[in-house]
């Protein structure tokens, strides 16, 4: 069984892939430095890694419209005319071309992160992922160290402790490049585009400003997901497999060849026994005393290398690379992974 889920990931990897550097990136190698700045425990709204001062050498939101000004095959795609006063006329009809397009690697993204990073969402928590804090919620993709992780909350635990409890997913090696270009290349592109395609619409450019996975002018939903694994499943298992049945599945492999969740869950409570002895609960010592850069919401420092110990397994038995190595997208068709 966990060949055929490995034969599914390698699948996904391959669409991600072919959709990005095809379609999306206009076949032109980015490359992001390994290394990204972050703070965890900034709360600020507005706030994200892609603004963090450190990484403001990697962040220019005009970057993938210079590429394309200073290409001239592309250039004659994307630019219909200079009007009088020099502002450049763009193709209305190749942009919205090339957004379906973004869209649609966004989406291969979104399912290959389901996959790969170890233990599977139920899908609602990556489709309503945050790019950037707001108001009434804080970012889900954070740095930490040279991870990437996609961080959702795990609801058990929150209705048992009434409070949030963040956990981090650890992108493999292959999905940690292609959502560094994303969020520091095309993200602010597609942003742009959606401006000028729905000029009436200031809440569209606002999705794409602070969301990490946007369908043109929504957000995705479940059933997107289960659309690309009951194809990709389809493909490599003859069987259709919407999110619901992929993570039923998932587990029961992750119960029989990597660490689980639970027994993470379970060093929480080992954790608290030392804040009992201070007369204070876990939650308070948490807050008052353990926060620092890179202390993630509600989960103390000394708990985030574990669970990217488990998702690491996870992706070794996927036969990726793990999380952290230097890796870059253009690897791939190379078998240098």
């Amino acid at each position: 069984m966990s060949s055929m889920l490995r034969e599914m990931g390698q699948l996904l990897l391959q669409w991600t892939y072919k959709a990005f550097t095809d379609n999306i990136l206009l076949s032109h190698p980015w490359k992001i430095a390994d290394y990204i700045a972050d703070d965890l425990s900034n709360a600020t709204p507005g706030y994200s890694f892609v603004s963090n001062t450190r990484n403001h050498q990697f962040y220019n939101r005009k970057s993938f419209l210079t590429f394309i000004m200073n290409t001239p095959k592309l250039r004659d795609e994307f630019v219909t005319a200079n009007s009088v006063d020099g502002t450049l006329l763009l193709n209305l009809g190749c942009i919205k071309t090339w957004l379906d397009d973004y869209t649609d690697g966004l989406l291969y993204l979104m399912v290959t992160i389901e996959v790969l990073a170890g233990s599977s969402s139920w899908g609602t928590e990556l489709t309503c992922i945050q790019l950037r804090n707001t108001s009434c919620q804080t970012c889900g993709i954070y740095n930490i160290g040279h991870h990437m992780a996609i961080v959702v909350q795990y609801l058990k635990m929150s209705s048992r402790d009434g409070r949030d409890t963040l956990i981090p997913h650890i992108l493999d090696a292959f999905c940690q490049d292609v959502i560094k270009t994303v969020t520091f290349v095309t993200h602010p592109f597609a942003e742009q585009m959606s401006r000028i395609l729905y000029p009436d619409c200031n809440n569209i450019t606002t999705l794409w400003h602070n969301h990490l996975f946007v369908k043109k002018d929504t957000l995705f939903t479940t059933k997107d997901i289960s659309s690309v694994l009951q194809h990709a499943s389809l493909e490599t298992m003859q069987i259709k497999l919407g999110i619901q049945d992929y993570r039923q599945l998932s587990i029961c492999v992750k119960h029989a060849h990597c660490s689980t969740l639970e027994e993470l869950i379970g060093m929480r409570e080992d954790v608290n026994v030392a804040a009992q002895q201070a007369s204070h609960s876990g939650a308070t010592e948490e807050r008052m005393y353990g926060v620092s850069t890179d202390y993630l919401g509600s989960l103390p420092k000394n708990l985030i290398e574990p669970y990217a110990n488990a998702s690491a397994e996870w992706q070794v038995l996927m036969k990726v690379p793990e999380g952290g190595k230097n890796v870059y997208m253009y690897q791939y068709p190379n078998k240098e992974l």
